[in-house]
């Protein structure tokens, strides 16, 4: 009879300790199901800032996005302005340089008519001095009188008064 006594006492105590730990598995689980709970909670809160931000987000993107688009649009229309000023002062440019060209080819050309007279009066004085030593020669003048005279060199007519006796 003891054995059933102690046999008895210990199912009780069995059957006590299961019972105590299943209030024990049921407080822990509630416990972790409010904690869950409370996670999901977080959770979802979290998740719903994350989408107004991004909801934020796209709506500045696109706005960013007029804006650049109106900016491009802006430098296209200032480029075409640009070249057709360009194209403009190119054209005035090519006509002032014409003009200019013309200018200098004319004014080349009264260098040259300047030129050419001075020339023709040289030569025209050269001859009337050439015909000035030969008649001095003529008459009997030495060279070195004769560039004395005249105010000439001597080698000038010594070639000249040369030239004639040949």
């Amino acid at each position: 009879m003891g054995d059933y006594i102690f046999f008895s006492i210990g199912i009780i105590i069995v059957i006590i300790s299961i019972i105590v730990l299943k209030k024990n598995m049921s407080i822990e689980s509630t416990i972790e199901f409010q904690n869950s709970e409370k996670k999901e909670i977080a959770l979802l809160n979290n998740i719903e800032l994350t989408e107004n931000i991004i909801k934020e987000l796209k709506a500045i993107s696109q706005e960013t996005i007029k804006t650049l688009d109106n900016k491009t649009e802006e430098i296209y229309q200032m480029i075409k302005i640009l070249d057709e000023k360009i194209e403009k002062y190119s054209i005035v440019i090519d006509e002032t340089d014409k003009n200019e060209n013309n200018r200098q080819i004319r004014s080349y050309s009264k260098k040259e008519d300047a030129q050419n007279i001075k020339k023709e009066d040289h030569a025209s004085n050269n001859n009337k001095d050439k015909e000035k030593i030969l008649q001095l020669y003529n008459q009997g003048y030495s060279p070195s009188q004769i560039a004395k005279k005249l105010n000439k060199g001597i080698g000038e007519v010594q070639l000249i008064c040369s030239l004639k006796k040949r």
